[in-house]
């Protein structure tokens, strides 16, 4: 409970012999041994005991990466919200973007190649977020438009 959930890292310290037991659970389980009743093995599911230590590590190192993805998309917007509310034509597709900022404009590019490429990474809620914007997705498009 300490930890909210029965893998931390710091059960070792924490609680060596809990920790020690931990280990013989999953040594019955992976040698299927009969020492871990279906109950016991119940009981840890119920619990969301983790029989792969490594397959965990794996997955929270997934959710890490994932999470500071999420974190980089959400800051690359927030930027894009700022420079729209900063231009008196909040026009975000403007060449200015490239003299203004060039990182936020490589980040824009990327976002369109993202989106006519079909990559799952843009979202259905990343494109209307962007769209909200007035973000165009065929830059042509988006200079056609303001020179018309």
């Amino acid at each position: 409970k300490e930890f909210g959930d029965v893998n931390s890292p710091h059960l070792n310290k924490v609680n060596p012999d809990l920790a020690s037991w931990a280990a013989h659970q999953r040594y019955c389980f992976r040698n299927n041994l009969t020492s871990l009743s279906e109950e016991r093995r119940s009981k840890l599911q119920e619990l969301g005991f983790i029989w792969e230590v490594a397959e965990f590590k794996k997955s929270a190192k997934e959710a890490e990466r994932e999470q500071k993805r999420c974190m980089k998309w959400e800051s690359k917007f927030n930027a894009l919200v700022a420079y729209k509310e900063s231009r008196e034509d909040g026009d975000v597709n403007t060449v200015d973007l490239y003299k203004d900022n060039a990182s936020l404009a490589s980040w824009c590019n990327h976002q369109r190649y993202a989106y006519n490429k079909g990559y799952t990474s843009m979202t259905e809620e990343k494109k209307q977020r962007l769209e909200s914007l007035g973000f165009m997705w065929n830059i042509s498009t988006a200079a056609s438009a303001a020179e018309g």
